[in-house]
């Protein structure tokens, strides 16, 4: 056990920070700290030093023997060592900031909003971006590694505790309110009204989904999601709407990355609502949007290697592609997956890539102010001039030519 030799700590220490490029900190007993190994990023948005920021971790932790994580409920997960030598606390290890997946603008402005700072704030937005992306089973066996290099002492993954920085609520009784709702007759509408309405998204019918949205609001009470605000108990009960008929969607064949883009889409787009009259029908469009879509799909049934290439294909279209990397997911000869997907969709492999980049070029034309050149770098394509060529063979016009379209 080394805890006690301060020179040997700094050292796995800074080993830890070598091998795995994670900022690690090493704070003696009066909370200073003695070492920080870190690539230098830009300062935290809400506190003034990493002393101030490392002092509001772990802090009732201090009797704690094995590694603990912690998630500061702003997107950053650390964990903590003490260090201990014959029952007299010597100080800690701190590991991170570290982000468990790669970030969007959206999170990131999300967490500003959180905590009423700028969301135009560029210093913020290089923090998070600067920080360190570690899935959390890598995480965790980092300090569990850590920890044995300190102590020699085995600890598996679910001895290793997350803890979060949050306030305890005060709940009531889950059968108080049963027992309330009852009392008055608060029914909610049945099960199989539920079924019904999800069961058209995921048989893609259009016209009987209609009919079954107007008849809901009279089977049942829906419940309520909020008790201090009507507008937020509407929004809840889109998201869960929205949350239920992406899931029937995917089990009527949409393809999952597709219906899981909309949902987050939807939802996000009914956030911004303020009027609660709004809300309703903007629930209702959501989910006739993902029933036409498994409308559409359900006509085109594939087989399995199939299915898995084109789902490849539309999750790989700002990259190359290649048949040698698509026989190797559908561990098939190539020869045989290109005549394969012929029979069954209609045109080559080549063909259908194509196809899917000049769509998803369009919306980019379409959507975004991005230059054409941009466009087809961003798509993987040779040259702009290649680009062109494949476009107009797709679209029968340039892409100047369709982007000059949407204008007049």
């Amino acid at each position: 056990m080394i805890a006690g030799d301060f020179e040997q700590v700094k050292y796995v220490c800074e080993l830890i920070h070598q091998l795995h490029d994670i900022p690690i900190f090493l704070l003696n007993k009066n909370g200073e700290i003695s070492l920080e190994q870190s690539t230098l990023y830009p300062s935290h948005p809400i506190y003034k030093s990493n002393r101030d920021f490392l002092a509001s971790l772990f802090l009732e932790e201090q009797e704690y023997r094995l590694p603990l994580l912690k998630s500061t409920g702003r997107l950053e997960y650390f964990f903590m060592i003490n260090l201990y030598h014959e029952d007299c606390f010597l100080g800690k290890i701190i590991g991170g900031p570290v982000v468990y997946s790669h970030l969007t603008d959206e999170s990131v402005k999300g967490v500003l909003s959180d905590y009423q700072l700028n969301i135009h704030n560029k210093e913020a937005f290089q923090y998070y971006y600067s920080l360190p992306v570690v899935n959390r089973l890598k995480f965790i066996h980092i300090s569990s590694s850590m920890f044995y290099m300190i102590y020699q002492q085995q600890v598996v993954c679910r001895d290793i505790k997350e803890l979060r920085q949050n306030n305890p609520i005060q709940v009531q009784p889950p059968d108080s309110h049963i027992s309330n709702r009852r009392e008055h007759s608060l029914i909610h509408a049945h099960p199989s009204i539920e079924e019904k309405v999800f069961g058209c998204v995921r048989n893609g019918q259009k016209e009987d989904l209609i009919a079954n949205l107007k008849i809901f609001p009279e089977t049942g009470d829906v419940g309520v999601l909020s008790k201090t605000s009507h507008l937020r108990s509407e929004k809840n009960l889109g998201i869960v709407c929205i949350a239920l008929a992406t899931r029937a969607a995917v089990e009527g064949g949409l393809n999952s990355e597709i219906a899981y883009t909309l949902s987050d889409f939807f939802i996000q787009n009914l956030e911004e609502i303020s009027d609660v009259f709004a809300v309703s029908p903007f629930i209702e469009k959501a989910l006739l949007e993902l029933t036409e879509r498994v409308a559409t799909t359900r006509g085109t049934k594939y087989s399995k290697p199939i299915t898995t290439v084109q789902h490849y294909v539309l999750t790989h279209l700002y990259e190359e592609i290649s048949l040698t990397q698509l026989s190797a997911l559908t561990y098939l000869n190539s020869s045989y997956l290109s005549v394969l997907f012929k029979k069954e969709v209609g045109m080559s492999l080549t063909e259908y890539i194509q196809q899917s980049k000049i769509e998803e070029a369009k919306k980019l034309i379409t959507y975004t102010n991005r230059s054409i050149m941009e466009i087809a770098s961003l798509l993987n394509f040779h040259d702009q001039s290649h680009f062109t060529k494949v476009f107009k063979k797709i679209t029968d016009t340039t892409p100047k030519q369709f982007q000059k379209g949407l204008l007049s």
